[in-house]
């Protein structure tokens, strides 16, 4: 058995064809430790409220005996966990990071109070101290990432991004109702199995 964080994005309600609930039903169903909470006002979401979220479930985690977690972070989610690490150190070692479609913190920022530069030295020192592992994945026509994964992102953290052809946001507009890539990846022994998620079904 493994333990997952799954955490979504701006506006999502964790409707019941979104890619992530399929992934949190199958991996509970395979016998998984899931959690998958409810982030406060998706809709117009505050970056306090979300960090105090995810700090308090990484410390439950802990407080249960976990030893080690893979969190899934979509879009606002990838920007949040980002910040909220270089804040402060995870409360239970992370093995491995999946940021799907991290939104452009600058496109964030004209919508919420959340707040990040990737290329700042704490974030890099936030990655390091708390995870082992990060997968970066998007998708090169993503509106959510005008400047590009690569130049946003990839670069400012030193990270190879894993690119998705034609998947935009990887949301349901998308088509990404379930998403046999992402279920293949993270039921993986080691989750080192990239290519995986380029599968949408």
């Amino acid at each position: 058995m493994r333990t997952f964080l799954v955490l979504h994005g701006l506006e999502n309600h964790r409707w019941p064809d979104h890619w992530q609930r399929h992934l949190v039903t199958t991996l509970r169903t395979a016998g998984h430790q899931v959690a998958y909470p409810q982030l406060p006002n998706p809709d117009s979401p505050q970056e306090s409220q979300w960090h105090e979220v995810v700090q308090t479930e990484l410390e439950l985690l802990h407080e249960s005996g976990v030893q080690a977690v893979t969190v899934v972070a979509h879009s606002l989610s990838g920007v949040s966990i980002l910040g909220l690490l270089a804040k402060a150190a995870s409360a239970v070692r992370i093995e491995h990071l999946l940021l799907v479609a991290p939104a452009d913190p600058e496109l964030i920022a004209e919508r919420t109070d959340f707040c990040l530069d990737p290329s700042s030295a704490s974030v890099r020192a936030g990655l390091d101290r708390s995870v082992e592992q990060v997968t970066l994945l998007a998708s090169e026509d993503d509106v959510w990432l005008p400047r590009g994964v690569r130049a946003t992102y990839a670069e400012p953290l030193g990270i190879e991004p894993v690119i998705f052809e034609g998947a935009g946001h990887i949301s349901m507009t998308e088509g990404f109702g379930r998403w046999n890539g992402v279920i293949v990846w993270a039921q993986a022994a080691e989750s080192e199995n990239r290519s995986a998620l380029l599968t949408q079904r």
